[in-house]
């Protein structure tokens, strides 16, 4: 387990806390996960952090309007299904 944290990146919210993203293997996220961690003077929480991609041309997800192959959508429409 001993370099399987790698920093990814991390950014201050509203409210003036400040989150680390790191990236971890399968094993060690199922030791941190629903933890509190010391890090120097503090106390952190471990959460998961999801990313999803959306294509803003199809409203599909997974890929990327330049990537896309689907058709024209307007994600605030919903067409009815029978």
């Amino acid at each position: 387990m001993v370099g399987d944290i790698e920093t990814k990146f991390s950014y201050e919210t509203r409210k003036n806390t400040r989150n680390l993203l790191i990236e971890v293997s399968a094993q060690t996220r199922k030791l941190l996960l629903d933890r509190r961690v010391k890090h120097g003077w503090q106390i952190c929480r471990i959460e998961d952090y999801v990313v999803s991609t959306r294509c803003y041309k199809c409203s599909s997800y997974n890929h990327r309007a330049r990537d896309c192959r689907g058709k024209d959508t307007c994600p605030f429409v919903q067409v009815p299904t029978n």
